[in-house]
């Protein structure tokens, strides 16, 4: 997808800066928070955290085939670079963009209280699923994908 048709698909109005090609032109194939993890032709999302700051590795990202950045200040690379105010606030609507918005398809139910929800949420995957529905638990001590 077309880093202009991916910004323009999730709302995101950042301009594009800094590189000599920089273009909305530029072929973005997957989105990427984590530098060691970028494949070639990813959107490498530079997340300001506690300990680290995610621009400190935009040049490894670059290096490992990043096409494109995203971050809160300009960087300075060859790669072209999206500057938003928040990385973390348009990091998941640029990654649902780029995956055709999937829980628009999905049905989600969630189950809150102080006791039994392991059970009540292991019960409703066990019912769903016998009557055909796929089904996937998470909860907060077990899940395995987390946001950073």
């Amino acid at each position: 997808m077309r880093l202009g048709a991916l910004l323009r698909a999730a709302g995101i109005n950042g301009p594009i800066l800094e590189a000599a090609s920089a273009s909305a032109s530029t072929e973005v194939t997957g989105v990427a928070h984590d530098s060691r993890s970028v494949r070639p032709g990813d959107l490498f999302c530079c997340i300001p955290g506690a300990s680290h700051d995610g621009h400190e590795f935009a040049v490894e990202a670059v290096r490992s085939g990043a096409s494109a950045l995203l971050g809160e200040r300009p960087l300075g690379l060859t790669a072209p670079t999206v500057v938003v105010p928040s990385v973390r606030a348009a990091m998941p609507l640029l990654a649902a963009a780029m995956h055709g918005w999937p829980s628009r398809h999905l049905s989600l139910v969630g189950v809150t209280g102080t006791n039994g929800k392991t059970s009540v949420v292991h019960l409703l995957s066990w019912i769903l699923g016998r009557s055909g529905r796929r089904t996937d638990a998470h909860g907060t001590l077990s899940g395995g994908r987390t946001t950073p």
